[in-house]
C-alpha cells in the first residue's frame, strides 16, 4: 500500500513539474505572463508644414517705354489694351486679365488662342478706326490700360490723356524686331510674370539673332513687294514702313515711297507701277487675290507670277508678317527667312512656325495643320544661298 501512494506521489510531482515547464514555455512564446502587456502606440505623424504665407505685395514705379512713370498700388488682375496689336500680345501672354476685346475674335483666333470671343468690344485708339468706346473701358473697371507697338509721335501726350480721362494708368510698350525682347520683360514685370516673360523674351532674342545669322549667308537677297488687298487701290508694303520690317530684314523690298505709309493698308499703288518695278517674287496677303493672280491676264505679265515665285502669306491665327504688325512679325520672320533661303538655316520654316505655336499660343502643332496653314506658300524656285 505504502509503494502503491509513493508511486502515486511521484507521479503528481512529476506532472506539477511538466504542467510548470508548460506554462514557462507559454509564457515564453507570449512573451510574458497570461496578461500580456500592449504593444506601443506608433509615434504620431509629424504635422505638415504651414503653407508660406504669400508675400504681400510692395507697391512699385514702372517706367514705360516712353520714359512715363507710374505707381502700381496693388496687383495686376484687370487688364485693358488699347488696340489690335496689343491684344494679340496679351491673348498670347495673359488672356485670362483682359477685361475687354479691341476686335472681335474670329474662328482662328479662337481655335489657337482660346475663345475668349464673349468679352466686350472696347474699340481701338488709333488704327482706321479710332473707336475706343471710353465708357465701356471705364465700365469693366481696368487697373491699366496697355498700348503696345509702334511709339506715335503724340504718345507722351495720348498716354497722359488716357490716363487722365480713365483714372488708370496707361502704358505704352514699344516693340521693334530687335527688342522684342525688351519689350516682353517690360509685361512681365508689369504683370508680375517675369518667369513667362523671360521665356517669351529669350525665344524672340534667339529668332532674331539666329536670323540675321542665316541672312548674313544670303549674298543676293531676293526683291520684290507686298500686295496687301485687291479691292479698290493695290497696297504695298512701303519700304522701312512699320509694318514692313520683316518684309525688309529678308529681301530688297523694291516699293520705295517718299512717305512710307503707317496703315495697314499701306500705300496705294496701281498695276502699271506694279509692272514697272518688275518683281521677281510677290508675297500675297491672305484672301481672294492669290487665286486670282494665277487667272488673271494682267498678272500673268508681272516676272513673279510668270516664274510661280508668288506666294499667299499664311494668316491663321493673323497674317504673319503685319497684320497687325504685333509679335506675330517675329512668327513671320523665322517663317520667311527658312521659306526663302533654307541652306542659310539649320532649321526649317516647319520647325520654327510649330515652335513659335506651342511657345505662344500653348497649342502643339500637327502636321495636317501645318500642311493646311501654308498650303499657298511654298516658292516653285527657292534661291540659294551661298
Amino acid at each position: 500500500m505504502r509503494k502503491h501512494l509513493a508511486r502515486r506521489a511521484a507521479l503528481g510531482i512529476l506532472a506539477a513539474a511538466c504542467a510548470a515547464t508548460l506554462a514557462f514555455g507559454l509564457a515564453a512564446c507570449n512573451g510574458g505572463g497570461g496578461n500580456p502587456e500592449p504593444a506601443p502606440a506608433p509615434e504620431p505623424a509629424p504635422a505638415p508644414e504651414p503653407e508660406p504665407e504669400p508675400a504681400a505685395f510692395v507697391p512699385f514705379e514702372f517706367t514705360d517705354s516712353c520714359g512715363r512713370t507710374v505707381t502700381i498700388t496693388e496687383p495686376i488682375t484687370r487688364v485693358a489694351i488699347s488696340g489690335p496689336v496689343a491684344q494679340q500680345v496679351m491673348l498670347g501672354f495673359a488672356p485670362d486679365l483682359l477685361v475687354g476685346l479691341a476686335t472681335k475674335m474670329d474662328a482662328a483666333q479662337i481655335k489657337y488662342l482660346g475663345n475668349y470671343s464673349s468679352l466686350p468690344i472696347l474699340g481701338q485708339l488709333y488704327g482706321g478706326k479710332g473707336d475706343l468706346n471710353k465708357e465701356a473701358v471705364a465700365a469693366v473697371k481696368p487697373q491699366i490700360m496697355i498700348d503696345w507697338g509702334e511709339a506715335k509721335k503724340t504718345i507722351v501726350e495720348d498716354m497722359d490723356n488716357l490716363t487722365t480721362e480713365l483714372g488708370i494708368p496707361c502704358i505704352h510698350i514699344e516693340a521693334t524686331m530687335d527688342t522684342y525682347d525688351q519689350a516682353y520683360r517690360l509685361l512681365g514685370k508689369l504683370l508680375g510674370m517675369e518667369d513667362r516673360a523671360e521665356a517669351i523674351a529669350q525665344y524672340c532674342a534667339k529668332a532674331f539673332s539666329s536670323t540675321g545669322a542665316g541672312l548674313a549667308k544670303v549674298t543676293a537677297k531676293q526683291s520684290g513687294i507686298m500686295v496687301i488687298e485687291s479691292s479698290g487701290s493695290l497696297g504695298v508694303l512701303a519700304k522701312d514702313s512699320y509694318q514692313s520690317q520683316v518684309f525688309d530684314m529678308c529681301v530688297d523690298n523694291i516699293a520705295v515711297f517718299d512717305n512710307p505709309s503707317t496703315k495697314g493698308t499701306g500705300n496705294a499703288t496701281d498695276m502699271e507701277q506694279i509692272a514697272a518695278w518688275a518683281p521677281t517674287f510677290v508675297l500675297i496677303a491672305p484672301g481672294n487675290l492669290y487665286e486670282a493672280a494665277a487667272t488673271d491676264a494682267v498678272w500673268a505679265t508681272i516676272p513673279a507670277i510668270k516664274t510661280g515665285n508668288y506666294l499667299e502669306i499664311p494668316g491663321e491665327p493673323y497674317n504673319w508678317l503685319f497684320g497687325p504688325p504685333s509679335v506675330n512679325q517675329v512668327l513671320g520672320m523665322v517663317w520667311l527667312s527658312r521659306t526663302l533661303y533654307p541652306d542659310a538655316f539649320g532649321d526649317t520654316a516647319k520647325d520654327v512656325v510649330v515652335e513659335y505655336f506651342k511657345l505662344f499660343y500653348s497649342y502643339d502643332l500637327s502636321d495636317a495643320e501645318y500642311a493646311a496653314l501654308t498650303a499657298n506658300s511654298t516658292f516653285a524656285n527657292v534661291p540659294k544661298a551661298a
